[in-house]
């Protein structure tokens, strides 16, 4: 293999150094002669406090995903959130497909939707 590209926060994500050596040792095993290996990280060296620990990752009409850091001893346990849109039509799609009757539907307070399904 000629390269071999990380990136994002993968080794972040490994659950111990250990892990991150083992994949280091593993990539430098399939590299070919003069192959290159290019990891990208996020630095977590200097603890990061208050809002600044949301960090958003990506965002689509239909999907967001933010990553919330939690820094423990010597640690930092990542935290991913996904978000994902869904018309209230789909829902109340599903819940018919599963058997249940819809009574009410309608919009609430904050951007909520509220649905009352009954099982017949």
């Amino acid at each position: 293999m000629s390269a071999m590209v990380c990136t994002g926060d993968t080794l972040t994500h490994l659950p111990s150094k250990g892990e991150v050596t083992a994949l280091l040792r593993d990539a430098a095993r399939c590299l070919a002669t003069n192959g290159q290996l290019v990891p990208s990280y996020r630095d977590l060296t200097r603890p990061l406090t208050g809002t600044d620990r949301a960090l958003p990752v990506c965002a689509t009409d239909e999907r967001i995903m933010t990553c919330f850091l939690e820094y423990v001893v010597d640690t930092v346990m990542v935290h991913d959130l996904i978000h994902t849109r869904a018309s209230p039509a789909w829902l109340i799609d599903r819940c018919r497909d599963v058997g249940l009757h819809i009574q009410h539907s309608a919009d609430g307070p904050r951007g909520l939707h509220i649905i009352t399904a009954t099982k017949s």
